[in-house]
């Protein structure tokens, strides 16, 4: 249900060749290191690792993501994020279990520059969330919210890297499919392996 109705909110409506391109660039798989500082949800700072990953759909019109935050080894946060435009600019879907997105309404966002920031306000929670995009290969994530309604500091902030996957032969008499992370797709005879190169 949830990308349905992100579907219709979207549809009908033309994208600038901006708006494509920065979806665009924000979709593949992205790696990097996260600053987290104390706040209500988890009171102690620290350094983390995060992961997102994402892909374009319709017709290059909405971005679907999920993140992560791994600490010691361990996924203690997951989010699930959906990022498209509309008639009235960006716009923001964040589900989380901690709720951490003003969910179901949407966050709008606009660009400032190189940054797209993305902002909502309920009378229980304020959030804040910006992606600025460095060059071709990185991009800074700054999530930002409160508890009670009033503008507050950044929890986390990920400087993250683009992944680039890369295909290798590693085996060239395995059966069709044995081994191979395409399930069934490899010519007869070879398995392919991916490896991640930041």
């Amino acid at each position: 249900m949830q990308h349905e109705q992100v579907r219709e909110e979207a549809g009908g409506k033309a994208m600038s060749t901006e708006q494509q391109r920065t979806l665009r660039f924000l979709a593949g798989s992205w790696r990097g290191e996260e600053v987290v500082e104390s706040s209500p949800w988890d009171p102690e700072s620290d350094v983390m690792s995060g992961r997102f990953d994402a892909h374009v759909e319709v017709d290059d019109g909405i971005l679907v993501a999920d993140y992560s935050e791994e600490r010691g080894g361990r996924v203690c946060y997951r989010a699930h994020g959906i990022l498209g435009c509309d008639a009235e600019g960006y716009f923001l879907y964040w589900f989380d279990p901690l709720r951490q997105g003003c969910c179901p309404a949407p966050a709008r966002g606009h660009r400032e520059g190189d940054r797209l920031v993305f902002a909502c306000q309920t009378r229980r929670e304020w959030a804040r969330f910006s992606f600025e995009l460095e060059g071709t290969d990185r991009f800074t994530f700054r999530r930002e919210v409160s508890p009670n309604g009033v503008p507050g500091s950044p929890i986390i902030e990920t400087r993250f890297d683009r992944v680039h996957l890369e295909r290798a032969a590693v085996s060239t008499t395995a059966p069709r499919g044995e081994g191979c992370p395409f399930r069934g797709v490899c010519p007869a005879g070879q398995v392919m392996a991916l490896s991640e190169r930041t």
